[in-house]
C-alpha cells in the first residue's frame, strides 16, 4: 500500500500491519471469487484491497468516495497492486441525485467527512462532486446479487441504505457502522435498525454474535447484518 503516516488511520496501518482486524477478518468469511463488493466511502482504499484478495480478478469491486485526497490514494494503491477490475466513482451517496459542495478535510485525518454530523476536521477549502442515490450508481453495473455491502460515512448510513431502492433485496450482506452503540443510539441509528430488520436482515457484531439496540457495544463500531443465516 502507498501509506500516508501523517494520517492517523493510515498511521495504525504502519504500527499494526491492519486497522479493523475484526471486519477485514468478516470479509474473508463472506467474500468468495467472483463476487461484487461495494464500498460505500471507501476512503484511502484499503477495504477495497481486502475485498479485492478475496473476490479475485473474476469478481468486482466498486468503490464510493467524494474526497479528492482519498480518491487519488485509492486509485495509486490500486495501481501498485496491479488490479483492474475496480472501479472508483468519485462522489458522495445520498437520498437525491444532483451535486453538493462539501469541506477539505486535515491532512492528520481525512475520515470523518460527515454530511450530518457537527464538524470535526473541516478546513475553509471546498470543492464540488457529484452526490447519488446509490440505486442510480447500482442501474449502471450489471450484477445479479451484491455480495457485501460496505458503508461507512460518519452518520449518513440511514440515507445510503434508503437510496438503494429496487436493489436492496439483492444485497446479502452489509457492513456499516453505527455510533454509540453501547451508550444511548440516535433517532437516526434507531431508524436505520428498523429499516434493516424490516427488510429480513438478521443483525450481528463483525465477530458474528447476535446484537440487539440494548446498549450493546459493537467491535469496532460495525454492525453485520446479513440475509444468510448460516455464516458465523
Amino acid at each position: 500500500m502507498d501509506i500516508d503516516g501523517f494520517d492517523w488511520i493510515q498511521s495504525e496501518i504502519l504500527r499494526d500491519g491492519c486497522t479493523e482486524p475484526l471486519t477485514c477478518a468478516l470479509m474473508g468469511k463472506v467474500l468468495a471469487k467472483g463476487d461484487t463488493y461495494v464500498d460505500v466511502g471507501a476512503q484511502f482504499g484499503l477495504h477495497t484491497l481486502v475485498a479485492r484478495h478475496f473476490v479475485g480478478p473474476e469478481g468486482r469491486v466498486i468503490a464510493i468516495e467524494p474526497q479528492p485526497y482519498n480518491c487519488h490514494k485509492l486509485l495509486n494503491n490500486w495501481r501498485v497492486n496491479g488490479f483492474e477490475n475496480l472501479i472508483l466513482y468519485v462522489g458522495a451517496i445520498g437520498a437525491y441525485d444532483g451535486s453538493i459542495r462539501l469541506h477539505m478535510q486535515s491532512a492528520t485525518d481525512t475520515s470523518r467527512l460527515s454530511l450530518c454530523l457537527t464538524p470535526v476536521n473541516d478546513m475553509p477549502q471546498q470543492f464540488q462532486v457529484p452526490i447519488n442515490r446509490l440505486e442510480t450508481i447500482l442501474d449502471q453495473v450489471q450484477f445479479d446479487k451484491v455480495r457485501l455491502l460496505k458503508i461507512d460515512i460518519e452518520g449518513y448510513e440511514l440515507e445510503a441504505i434508503g437510496s438503494i431502492g429496487k436493489y436492496l433485496d439483492l444485497v446479502e450482506h452489509i457492513i456499516l457502522e453505527v455510533l454509540h452503540a453501547d451508550s444511548v443510539l440516535s433517532e437516526r441509528s434507531k431508524d436505520l435498525i428498523t429499516l434493516l430488520k424490516t427488510h429480513g436482515y438478521v443483525l450481528k457484531t463483525v465477530e458474528g454474535k447476535p446484537w440487539e439496540k440494548t446498549n450493546q457495544s459493537l467491535p469496532e463500531n460495525n454492525l453485520w447484518a446479513s440475509r444468510i443465516r448460516m455464516i458465523n
